[in-house]
């Protein structure tokens, strides 16, 4: 959640592209890691023992994916 509270270090529209870009490769990186086959294993397994846990990370995951491509987008 920190890459969500963080604002541009410098004014100007040059700070704010840099922003972006270190957005983009944060999130891209922690996205791409929660869509690993182990990941899903593991998370197939939780919904068999019925643990919660799984619907949790998977709305997690989706607001992931929602910062990472409004970030990848604005890098464009």
């Amino acid at each position: 959640m920190f890459q969500i509270l963080q604002t541009p270090q410098t004014a100007g529209p040059l700070g704010e592209i840099d922003w972006w870009r270190e957005r983009n490769i944060s999130l891209s990186s922690l996205f791409e890691q929660t869509k690993q086959d182990h990941v899903e294993q593991v998370l197939e397994k939780l919904e068999l023992a019925e643990n919660a846990a799984p619907s949790s990370f998977r709305d997690t995951r989706t607001d992931l994916s929602k910062y990472y491509l409004e970030a990848k987008d604005n890098v464009k």
